[in-house]
């Protein structure tokens, strides 16, 4: 397969780091008399070049592995310590936290107060913790 040229290598590189496509294309490529609805096509038809688009891939698969933490990491550590922790109350924390990784709580429901003024963060802090107890 053919190099990418310097353009289309930042325009992929934009694009994994998170930019909207013409963003991306803004940041590679001369737009300044460009209408945007030639910017959005130009843009759409360079992320769906076989060469960039695999190159994107390409680029999110190697941030995906530099994470530092992924979720089958989180799965596994709390699953150790639901098996093997030393303490009940350790292994029912982990357990507690896998099913609400998976799911499997109830919806927790939050009361809205009909106070007007916005919360301090004392409050704010006193109602996530009512929250995070009743788990």
């Amino acid at each position: 397969m053919s190099k990418l040229t310097k353009r289309q290598e930042g325009f992929a590189q934009s694009i994994s780091a998170g930019k909207t496509q013409a963003d991306a294309y803004r940041e590679n490529y001369s737009t300044k008399n460009m209408a945007d609805k030639t910017l959005w096509a130009e843009a759409s038809l360079l992320a769906k070049d076989p060469k960039v688009s695999i190159r994107i891939e390409a680029i999110k698969k190697e941030i995906a592995k530099e994470q530092l933490w992924t979720r089958l990491q989180s799965i596994k550590v709390l699953a150790k310590i639901a098996e093997e922790g030393t303490t009940d109350s350790a292994r029912i924390a982990a357990i507690k936290e896998l099913n609400a990784m998976h799911g499997f709580n109830e919806p927790t429901k939050v009361e809205l107060s009909k106070k007007e003024e916005p919360l301090t963060l004392l409050e704010l802090y006193a109602q996530m913790k009512k929250i995070d107890d009743s788990r």
